[in-house]
């Protein structure tokens, strides 16, 4: 089949670009030491940055901003002292993060600097822009201080930054397998364009001789001219039209095989303009009529796909 050859000349390439593209998510270019410090001097600035709209949301814009501080290789921290209201510290957080190009997923934590092990509220980046969904926000904050920390799980040495890279890859792979499904239903849409080559009554009995055109062909009892567009049989002798004889031609090089409606049509019927499905089934019901007198021919209709010229041995 057509539509089956295509699809396995498709799957292996499909294969290969799914392969490549895992490949490179696994075995990453890992960042230089200079890339790698001004991606952490990235990630200080984004936490400065929300520290002072943290501070500017309560009206302070004089108090000095402490230093962040880089507690291990992936996880930061920085203080604020005073009353602060933590409630939109979710959405600065992300939108400080989006303007740096920080991509890596992150956890936080709000602890009070009095007591290091008294956690205040802590949620993950996939929840940043839900402030609605985030426990103990919207409650009384009598706190005086707090410590903020920022854990970054992905960010191990060399590897930092490369979370939009590994969306990017994700997402071809993703896009491959969907050309992949894509290509395979297509192929069997067009599929009905083709002759099927039924399984069903494949044996050819009593073919008839098609190879040399000028020749009559035999088929039961019946005979052929194409070149003449005549049918003989028996005793009786009819001229058929151009599409009548074009038709009975086609069938005659397929006995005994289930013809597509579509293939039909476009053997048939290629050098007009328009093609109407309706022509099929009239020219197919006045060879019948021409054909009622060889018993032995049977042009049968299977419901929802095509047409067989059947040849049935009465020996």
């Amino acid at each position: 089949m057509v539509a089956t050859t295509t699809s396995i000349k498709i799957l292996p390439l499909t294969v290969v670009l799914i392969g490549a593209l895992a490949l490179q998510l696994v075995w990453l270019p890992k960042k230089t030491e200079v890339e790698q410090r001004q991606y952490l001097d990235k990630i200080n600035l984004s936490l400065r940055q929300v520290g002072h709209r943290l501070l500017a949301n309560e009206g302070n814009t004089t108090e000095a901003i402490a230093p962040v501080q880089q507690l291990a290789a992936n996880e930061f921290m920085f203080t604020l002292k005073n009353h602060i209201n933590y409630d939109s510290l979710p959405v600065f957080l992300k939108s400080a993060f989006d303007e740096y190009g920080i991509s890596e997923d992150y956890l936080v934590s709000v602890k009070d600097c009095g007591q290091t092990d008294l956690l205040l509220l802590g949620f993950a980046s996939q929840e940043a822009g839900q402030q609605g969904g985030l426990t103990c926000l919207g409650r009384d904050q009598s706190l005086e201080c707090m410590n903020i920390h920022v854990v970054f799980p992905e960010l191990a040495a060399g590897g930092a930054g490369n979370g939009l890279l590994k969306s990017l890859l994700w997402g071809s792979i993703l896009l491959a397998l969907a050309y992949l499904i894509f290509s395979f239903f297509k192929q069997r849409k067009q599929q009905a364009a083709i002759p099927v080559l039924s399984t069903i009554a494949t044996e050819k009995v009593h073919a008839p001789n098609t190879d040399k055109p000028d020749s009559p062909i035999r088929f039961g009892r019946s005979s052929f001219d194409v070149a003449n567009q005549t049918l003989q049989t028996g005793e009786t002798r009819q001229e058929l039209t151009f599409r009548e004889a074009k038709l009975l031609h086609l069938f005659c090089k397929n006995t005994n095989q289930l013809l597509d409606r579509n293939f039909i049509l476009q053997e048939v019927w290629e050098d007009e303009g328009v093609i109407v499905g309706r022509s099929l089934d009239v020219f197919v019901s006045r060879l019948r009529k021409i054909l009622k007198n060889d018993d032995s021919v049977k042009i049968a209709n299977v419901h929802g796909v095509g047409y067989r010229f059947e040849i049935i041995d009465n020996h």
